[in-house]
């Protein structure tokens, strides 16, 4: 029996006053409860198949921070995989995140299924929801469809599959700062292995390119070398953070392109167009 319960259960008059007060107890409970919950907001942020076909999910919780109880929650969020119409595999995310790598947007949770997806030939669908205990602030990027298919050799089996994957880098994220005016970056590795010493050399790595959007006039390409000296856009660390030492002014739209010189596999999210803020446009 709850405390409202308590009280008018009594054959006493409960005074207005104590009335009052619960009703101050309740209202401030639905309050906290929707603020607490209300802004988080899980998305799929990319899927992909490894070396060994395994299928590899990254997850990023876009909206606010998790509630601690989150993760003792008996309804928290779901993983599903799904091929064709069969569901293969499912996992809370409370068991896959013991580290609550998924508190907040700044950080990307890269999962790995032990599924194996070999000879397939159903289109794949991963995705997740933040559980009906609680809600999701929105439904958009909760799903993602592919189709995923690893090839296995005569004699092979899937887990011993063919290594036919190229290095992928793709854009994640693109922005302009109001103030500055410089060009904010966010590259993603989507890649099953680790990119090869090439990516990094200046004729036949990872190019960054800027240009003016709707016209043939573009900047120098940029090296991965000069963004990340340090090596670190692995798997391990698959998102690099960088920003401009130049500004962006005197273009109303730019595009931003990302590609291995040497071998990319996928051309998926590798050009990202934007508008220049007007501050930037009129800056000289």
């Amino acid at each position: 029996m709850n405390i409202t319960m308590f009280f008018l259960s009594r054959k006493k008059q409960v005074s207005i006053k104590v009335l009052h007060f619960l009703c101050l107890l309740i209202l401030g409970g639905f309050a906290s409860h929707a603020n607490a919950h209300a802004y988080v907001d899980f998305a799929i942020e990319d899927v992909w198949l490894d070396k060994k076909c395994h299928l590899n999910v990254a997850i990023r919780n876009t909206g606010a921070e998790l509630p601690d109880h989150f993760y003792f929650s008996r309804k928290p969020a779901a993983l599903k995989i799904t091929k064709g119409q069969q569901e293969e595999a499912s996992a809370s995310v409370t068991k896959l995140d013991k580290k609550k790598l998924l508190s907040s947007d700044k950080d990307l949770l890269v999962i790995k299924s032990k599924t194996v997806f070999a000879n397939n030939t159903k289109p794949v669908t991963v995705s997740i929801n933040y559980g009906t205990e609680f809600g999701d602030f929105n439904q958009r990027n909760d799903s993602l469809t592919r189709a995923m298919d690893c090839k296995v050799g005569e004699g092979q089996i899937a887990g011993e599959a063919i290594e036919y994957f190229a290095p992928d880098v793709a854009i994640n994220h693109v922005s302009i700062d109001e103030e500055s005016c410089k060009l904010k970056l966010e590259l993603f590795n989507k890649t099953g292995i680790a990119l090869d010493q090439n990516a990094w050399s200046k004729d036949n790595g990872v190019e960054i390119i800027i240009k003016n959007a709707g016209t043939s006039e573009r900047q120098e390409p940029i090296a991965l070398k000069a963004i990340d000296p340090q090596q670190e856009f692995t798997r391990s660390a698959p998102v690099l953070k960088w920003q401009s030492d130049f500004e962006i002014t005197q273009m109303k739209h730019i595009s931003v392109a990302v590609w291995y010189v040497k071998d990319d596999s996928d051309f998926t999210n590798n050009e990202q167009t934007i508008d220049v803020p007007d501050r930037c446009v009129n800056k000289k």
